[in-house]
């Protein structure tokens, strides 16, 4: 599980762009209802939707100190212990003692089920009453070919500045960087290919998810791909949405990006096949293996039939 701070859960707060989105999703859906948040960290949308006329909200929180923080502001804006109902732990290791008509949830990150998102709802789908809905609804990731310069400025430091200037060598600490998921600014020239979808989850079907994701990319010209950049579009209700592009509003999230082991010389004529092997565990963080081959349409399939044989019973 991440351990956030005060500052962290201030910081996203911050992002105006995500709370109008959230607020505007909460108001159409959360008046009249029992709710449960799962994630509430500091409690702004567990307050939304008390403002916003919900009958009851369970607050589910693994980080005691920020839920204990949470109830204070309930508290301070007028809802007591029979309104907001602080639940400590873990989603998938508490119970409810009555079923829930909404089950909100912001434990979304840079590239969209980053937190383990769909493991999390596919759980709490047990605290729902028939007909109950999800909050958000659906999630589309996505995923580009991209070079960003960010990610250039990053790891200048530990390829260069600390070996050059000061003779450190700060290699182990440099690979560590490559293999880790990075929140920075992706720029729209900055991609080397278009948005492909690597997993389209509606979370009343948990069913949805794909432990698997093929992806071939046909890159859009010649150049050197560092890795995926990766976006998402939230569909928080019906009419109500939230997509993290780089033309589209800046949020906390900005996109993500994953390195690839090697950078990939993109020639002429070249597809890039990426494969995603997602680890499905009670853990906090999505965990996934990441498959590249790149070439001549020919060499590819030869390894993607390869790669088809091995999960093949």
């Amino acid at each position: 599980m991440k351990i956030r701070t005060v500052l962290d859960y201030a910081k996203m707060m911050e992002d105006q762009t995500r709370m109008r989105a959230y607020a505007r999703a909460i108001a159409e859906v959360c008046r009249g209802r029992t709710v449960c948040e799962v994630g509430v960290g500091l409690g702004p949308l567990s307050l939304m939707a008390l403002r916003a006329g919900a009958v009851k909200v369970y607050g589910i929180e693994a980080d005691g100190e920020a839920l204990a923080l949470a109830a204070r502001v309930m508290q301070a804006n007028g809802f007591d212990g029979a309104r907001f109902v602080p639940v400590p732990g873990l989603s998938t290791r508490v119970t409810l003692p009555e079923p829930v008509d909404v089950l909100l949830s912001e434990t979304l990150d840079s590239m969209g089920l980053g937190e383990n998102t769909a493991h999390f709802m596919a759980d709490a789908r047990r605290f729902l009453a028939p007909g109950g809905v999800f909050l958000p609804a659906r999630l589309d990731c996505h995923v580009a070919l991209a070079n960003p310069a960010a990610y250039r400025a990053r790891m200048r430091l530990w390829d260069e500045s600390l070996p050059g200037e000061f003779g450190l060598d700060y290699g182990p600490v440099a690979q560590t960087l490559r293999a880790q998921q990075h929140t920075l600014p992706v720029r729209a020239d900055e991609l080397l290919s278009g948005w492909e979808r690597w997993q389209q989850v509606d979370f009343a079907q948990p069913s949805s998810f794909r432990a698997v994701s093929p992806i071939l990319f046909v890159p859009t010209g010649e150049g050197e791909a560092l890795g995926l950049a990766c976006s998402f579009d939230a569909t928080l209700a019906p009419g109500v949405r939230l997509r993290t592009r780089p033309e589209d509003a800046p949020t906390h999230w900005q996109q993500a990006f994953h390195p690839f082991p090697e950078p990939v010389r993109l020639r002429r004529g070249d597809v890039v096949y990426v494969e995603l092997v997602c680890a499905v565990e009670d853990v906090g963080s999505l965990r996934f293996e990441m498959h590249v081959a790149s070439g001549a349409m020919r060499d590819v399939e030869a390894v993607v039939l390869q790669r088809a044989a091995a999960f093949t019973p």
